[in-house]
């Protein structure tokens, strides 16, 4: 085998690590960003008034929680609502401040 074939093999191999690291990447973002097939089976009535009551909670009570109960129970509502497709940049803001911050 050439030199110059026996060299690149090495670079096609990390070429082709890098494409799949990437692909996997991508595919992780899909799933996390996609509606939830739970909310998305619920009459769209429903979906709206569970929206409407969950965005209310983090607006409302959650705004001022304290403790262990109810900061659980807010964290919670973040959670769910951020499932939601109508969950946009307000939304995610407000769901934001109740949802575990990274530590180290």
């Amino acid at each position: 085998m050439p030199k110059a074939l026996h060299t690149l093999g090495p670079v096609v191999l990390a070429c082709a690590a890098a494409c799949a690291v990437v692909f996997g990447v991508i595919v992780a973002i899909r799933r996390a960003s996609a509606p939830e097939p739970e909310l998305m089976a619920l009459p769209a009535a429903e979906r709206a008034a569970l929206y409407e009551r969950t965005r209310a909670t983090l607006a409302g009570p959650c705004r001022t929680a304290e403790g262990p109960v109810l900061t659980e129970h807010c964290r919670a509502q973040a959670e769910l609502i951020v499932r939601f497709p109508e969950c946009e940049a307000e939304c995610r803001a407000l769901a934001a401040h109740h949802m575990p911050r990274p530590t180290r």
